[in-house]
């Protein structure tokens, strides 16, 4: 349960983090800025136009995560899934919104991303860390 929660709290974050830069640019340090875009594609921009498909995927993406959570004993694992859930829900709730994501961190020539986005990334690391650490 606690894990759920946590997973709530990182949607909260990203969700919050993306309300506080709607239509804002600001430069942090050459080659760090925030600055706010939409995207109606999948990550580094694929898939634009194709939200309904998106949105599905996110859905099963979830689901299908959540009913292994509950069934999964390797942590590392457990903590990817919660990642993962937390992040394809942050973006799933702007796709349902707003027909589209919101990004906001710019980093040097890395496309626009979002905390979610960072969320995804870091579940997929710790899965892939958890599957070849045997």
């Amino acid at each position: 349960m606690k894990k759920i929660l946590f997973a709530l709290f990182l949607v909260i974050i990203d969700q919050l983090s993306k309300f506080l830069i709607t239509n804002k640019s600001i430069e942090i340090f050459r080659g760090f800025s925030l600055k706010f875009v939409t995207n109606t594609g999948a990550a580094f921009s694929l898939f634009q136009g194709f939200n309904l498909v998106l949105v599905l995927i996110s859905l099963i993406v979830i689901v299908y995560l959540f009913l292994q959570l509950r069934k999964e004993k390797n942590q590392i694992r457990v903590w990817s899934f919660i990642f993962i859930i937390a992040g394809a829900l942050g973006n799933l709730i702007d796709r349902v919104i707003f027909g589209h994501v919101r990004d906001f961190i710019l980093v040097w020539i890395w496309p626009t991303f979002n905390l979610a986005d960072s969320f995804i990334t870091i579940g997929a690391l710790l899965l892939l860390y958890s599957l070849f650490s045997k």
